[in-house]
């Protein structure tokens, strides 16, 4: 008995003394199957033994139906595949301008496959197409350029739509232009005084850049705050072109349309065309003010109230011809018959209050019909275009005549007033 109790003990003692060495132990292997193994590699070019850099790595099972692990190679061309379990693969390398390199391996630790050389693919290309963008902005010191882009033509119609995109341009709904807010500015076409709705009717397409001076130099008038000038394109364009721009008001109380065609004939040196543009705006307006009069020791209040509606339309019709004569010699004529009309009809509330208090009620009919026109013949000659001199005509007539007529009546009381007016203006430009 006391030998069977002595062998048990000396059993036991071993069994405790041996525990923690198998806990390690099982410990290790628990940490091993979890972490797994690494697969490392160096990447290199069969051709010349260079590094390739940041190459693809791709683990694939050994059916290559499913992707299991990556990694990229960094830039000594050095990858390492982590947490890989023992088991049979396929590793896939691949870089751009190589060809891709397989092989299929035995995972039962870690794994080292040492320098894996690529082979150089190249591919042989019938056409190559470079797409560039050109650069927005350039600026100077005198002036700020802007380049249209392709973007810019595919979003717009007519030259006003490019303005629109221009930074420090701004362009309301009537389609007034402004440079930083202030509109006395000056509207060029290559270098040709132009008005704004020359712009609405210049196909956006024919625009190449627009040049923006917010500050003038001094042939400018000093009240002249900025200068946009237009520059086409030099593409001299035959045969027929044109474009029609129409809306539909979507409120019969409030209108705002701004419809427009233009037509074009070219035969190369020579450039004939057409084009309309047209603004109407129907809209309901009240006009209220109040005043006070003080004197004498009297208070006198007149309050008057105007609900009107104002009907404003435009039909601007443009015509020209561009002749290049030659290299050096160009031609140019335009033109255009604008009738426009504002008129504001409507009812009148005018009352005094004071020392008498009285109350004057009327009817406001407009009649306003303007007829203008404007006609411009430009001559370039360039003596040499390296040195840019050149020799520059322009001249213009611009001729307007107006019948203009308010009246006021109340069939009540049989008030009648009526104002009249025949204004006419003709300027002569060299």
């Amino acid at each position: 008995m006391k030998t069977n109790k002595y062998n048990l003990k000396k059993s036991l003692k071993i069994t405790l003394f041996n525990l923690p060495l198998f806990v390690f132990i099982l410990n290790s292997l628990m940490a091993t199957a979890q972490s797994g193994f690494t697969i490392s590699g160096n990447i290199i070019s069969a051709e010349n033994g260079e590094t390739v850099a940041f190459a693809n790595v791709a683990l694939f099972d050994s059916t290559r139906t499913q992707i299991l692990n990556g990694a990229a190679g960094n830039d000594a061309g050095i990858f390492f595949l982590n947490g890989v379990v023992p088991g049979t693969y396929q590793i896939q390398i691949s870089a751009l301008g190589f060809e891709s390199w397989s092989k299929k391996v035995e995972v039962n630790g870690n794994m080292n496959l040492g320098s894996v050389q690529l082979l150089n693919s190249s591919y042989q290309l019938k056409n190559v197409d470079v797409v560039a963008e050109r650069i927005k902005a350039k600026p100077a010191s005198d002036k700020t350029t802007f380049f249209v882009s392709r973007k810019m033509h595919e979003s717009s119609n007519t030259g006003t739509d490019i303005l629109k995109l221009i930074p420090g341009v701004q362009v309301d709904l009537q389609q007034n232009i402004s440079v930083e807010g202030s509109q006395n500015i000056i509207i060029l076409v290559d270098g040709k005084e132009r008005d704004r709705s020359y712009l609405s009717q210049l196909p956006a397409s024919k625009i190449d850049k627009i040049e923006v001076i917010s500050s003038p130099p001094a042939k400018y008038d000093a009240s002249v705050t900025g200068v946009i000038n237009v520059v086409l394109s030099g593409e001299r364009n035959s045969g027929i072109s044109g474009h029609v721009y129409a809306e539909i008001p979507t409120s019969g109380s409030e209108i705002f349309l701004a419809p427009a065609y233009s037509l074009n004939y070219g035969t190369g040196n020579f450039n004939l065309f057409t084009s309309y543009n047209g603004n109407l705006n129907y809209f309901n307006i009240t006009e209220s003010y109040q005043r006070e009069i003080s004197g004498n020791s009297k208070i006198s209040e007149i309050n008057s109230t105007q609900n009107l509606r104002q009907k404003t339309w435009s039909h601007r019709f443009h015509y020209g011809f561009d002749w290049f004569i030659n290299e050096r010699k160009q031609l140019n004529f335009y033109g255009f018959y604008n009738p426009f009309s504002q008129e504001l009809d409507g009812d009148v509330d005018l009352q005094t209050t004071g020392a008498e208090t009285t109350r004057w009620l009327a009817q406001k009919e407009d009649e306003d019909l303007n007829c203008g026109g404007f006609y411009s013949v430009w001559y370039n000659h360039f003596f040499d275009k390296a040195s840019g001199h050149e020799l520059a005509l322009d001249m213009s007539l611009y001729n307007l005549k107006a019948e203009n007529a308010t009246r006021f009546s109340n069939p009540e009381t049989g008030y009648f007033h009526e104002n009249k007016m025949r204004p006419q203006n003709q300027n002569i430009h060299v």
